[in-house]
């Protein structure tokens, strides 16, 4: 289903009543209070099958329903009272046309049959929330290329935690790994590559792997900009906390600071962050014995994240057993994998969730992989600006960022939720583990075989994310805010024509769209005239040829409480977004994708990430480190590259 749906209005001065049990009174009881209380007649009345709620229809007699609801929750013994609110049911958000979605993001798509059973169907997501520039997701990881196109307008300007300048020991060993920037902290969070000289690594490590631009582009790549990947939540805002440098190593303690840095925290000699996070990601791991989870300072870490109001969300590990530390510490909300059947893959840790720690699986392709952007690398190991990349990459990295972009969007609905509220919807609106599969103890590390396992509750936690489940369930609790949707970034039409900003999608978090006012504004770049700037829908004209970036924000207003939400979105002028490259096809026999270059050959990447080859595959064995956490990723064996002229 495309495009918006009628407005659906609510039943006039109808209002569902509870009452706590100890106290429960008859229906007529009922309605003489609710008759009493209000002042109005009660026309009809019936209770609910949910114990201790009424429904009553009032007169309409141009009462505000503010008013009448804080009458009915002033009354004795009421749990809740609130407008009968109406569902309805869910548009579409338009297809992306990113070029690699359809062909390489299966997981996004619906549900088809068993071969696609954990996919996420995020176009009916889409159609609830689409994110919002006002929830902010820091990503503790290597830094970020700010200029990638996939990312571009999507990143605030972070700060870099990583203090040791260089690697203090012996080849090999990799206590901190060194800043590989040249200096220490600052507030430079650009990934100068996390690339070293042969022998300095465990694992013969040598390319880069800018990891940090990789996840963050799960959560947040440039959704509908006519190339490469879509991003979970296309209008949310990534704060990189670089905390990760040479060997892809990341000390505890610049983690720490990085954390509580980026949810607000006073960290002494550093100004205060002015964007403070929502939900915090981190794609490490240090091994299942590395840290413990009792008395550290990583656990004290996250419980402050938790009292800032922030999700600490982090990825299971990729052991293929048991949780690896902070995922099994209390206040963690750990992500793994499944693959597109809903089957475990080999390489992701696995646990039940238990009362201190939340553990979710989230969806990749069959075989395990994601799309995520990159760079392919200068020889040395820095940042090529003219190769930017989209490539596969397997993982529990990116089921992190895959579930911090849910979390966002479910922040968009309801912006006053705080972290156990949300944990508890994400743990209620799971898609169940495929049924009719026995686990079996595989087990496997991201070099071993990729045979897949069934999960259960007892096993891989509470289940497989299910973002419109989740989304919808954001809207049945009662306390409606409006939730501002505006659309993907996208390309301004060139030559004088007019471009169209639809929010059309924008609603009360309940569903109702009766009784919003709209307002946009320009926020930045060139100048744009604004027609229907009171409307949901906004037409822009560039008043001259230019191409720079243009922000716009719509604010949606509740005009029967005075409650409001912005969402910001970004316009690429015309001839500035990078061309589209070739559709990119599966190979089924090899389970990778590939697509041609500039001319017309296959774009291979080496496996020992040396000379351009963008990373190779890192060892497991790094989870025995005790100093550091190291980054949980894998390079698939081939990599896409974006042209970007």
């Amino acid at each position: 289903m495309a495009g918006a749906l009628p407005s659906v209005q609510a039943a006039p001065q109808q209002f569902i009543v509870n009452f706590k049990d100890a106290s429960r009174p008859s229906l007529t009881v009922v309605r003489q209070r609710v008759a009493q209380a209000t002042g109005l007649q009660v026309l009809s009345s019936y209770g609910l099958i949910q114990k201790g709620s009424f429904v009553l229809q009032l007169e309409d007699a141009g009462r505000s329903p503010a008013l009448i609801e804080a009458a009915l929750r002033a009354l004795p013994s009421v749990k809740f009272a609130h407008p009968d609110y109406p569902l309805q049911a869910l548009a579409n958000a338009p297809t992306p046309n990113d070029t690699l979605f359809a062909a390489n993001q299966a997981d996004y798509m619906g549900p088809v049959g068993s071969a696609n059973y954990a996919a996420m169907n995020m176009q009916a997501a889409w159609g609830i929330a689409r994110g919002s520039a006002s929830v902010v997701v820091a990503v503790l990881d290597s830094g970020a290329l700010f200029e990638h196109p996939e990312l571009k307008g999507r990143y605030l300007p972070g700060y870099d935690f990583v203090r040791t300048v260089s690697e203090p020991t012996g080849t090999g060993v990799a206590r901190s790994g060194g800043s590989n920037d040249g200096d220490g902290l600052d507030a430079d969070a650009s990934d100068p590559g996390d690339a070293s000289p042969s022998g300095v690594c465990p694992g013969g490590f040598t390319g880069s792997s800018f990891h940090g631009t990789a996840v963050a582009s799960v959560v947040a790549a440039n959704t509908n900009n006519g190339l490469g990947m879509a991003g979970m939540n296309g209008s949310v805002r990534i704060l990189p906390v670089r905390i990760s440098g040479q060997c892809g190593v990341a000390l505890t303690s610049d983690i720490i600071d990085g954390m509580l840095w980026s949810v607000g925290e006073t960290v002494a000699g550093i100004p205060l962050n002015p964007n403070p996070a929502k939900v915090v990601n981190l794609s490490f791991a240090g091994g299942v014995s590395s840290l413990g989870c009792r008395d550290n300072a990583i656990v004290d870490a996250i419980a402050k994240v938790r009292e800032k109001g922030a999700l600490f969300v982090t990825a299971a590990g990729n052991g293929g057993g048991a949780l690896e530390s902070p995922a099994s510490c209390d206040g963690s909300v750990a992500a793994g994998t499944v693959n597109s059947a809903g089957l475990k893959t080999a390489y992701s840790a696995y646990a039940p969730s238990t009362a201190g720690t939340t553990v979710l699986m989230t969806p990749s392709d069959a075989n395990g992989s994601f799309l995520v952007a990159s760079n392919n690398q200068n020889s040395d190991g820095t940042p090529n600006p003219s190769a930017h990349t989209v490539r596969l990459e397997a993982g529990t990295s990116f089921s992190a960022p895959m579930l911090s972009g849910l979390v966002a969007l479910m922040l968009q609905v309801r912006p006053d939720f705080l972290p156990a509220q949300t944990i508890a919807v994400l743990k209620q609106s799971v898609k169940a583990f495929p049924p009719g599969n026995v686990f079996n103890a595989c087990r496997s590390n991201i070099f071993g075989s990729q045979t897949t396992c069934a999960c259960s509750t007892s096993t891989c936690g509470d289940g497989i994310i299910a973002p419109v489940s989740a989304l919808m369930q954001m809207r049945s609790f009662p306390g409606q805010v409006p939730v501002a949707n505006v659309p993907f970034s996208l390309q301004a039409t060139g030559g004088g024509a007019s471009t169209v900003l639809d929010g059309g999608l924008s609603s009360r978090s309940t569903g109702e769209t009766a009784g919003l006012s709209y307002q946009w504004r320009q926020l930045s770049g060139p100048a744009y005239n604004l027609q229907g700037t009171n409307t949901s829908v906004l037409q822009i004209t560039a008043q001259t040829a230019s191409t720079a970036t243009a922000r716009f924000e719509l604010t949606v207003r509740d005009t029967s409480n005075n409650v409001q939400h912005a969402a910001e979105m970004v316009v690429f002028s015309n001839g500035e977004a990078p061309v589209s490259e070739r559709v990119l096809a599966n190979d089924t026999s090899s389970g990778t994708a590939s697509m041609g270059g500039s001319s017309g050959t296959v774009v291979s990447s080496g496996s020992s990430g040396s000379s351009g080859g963008g990373g190779g595959a890192l060892g497991l064995a790094w989870g025995c480190l005790t100093l550091g956490l190291v980054l949980l990723r894998r390079q698939a064996a081939v990599k896409l590259a974006i042209p970007t002229s």
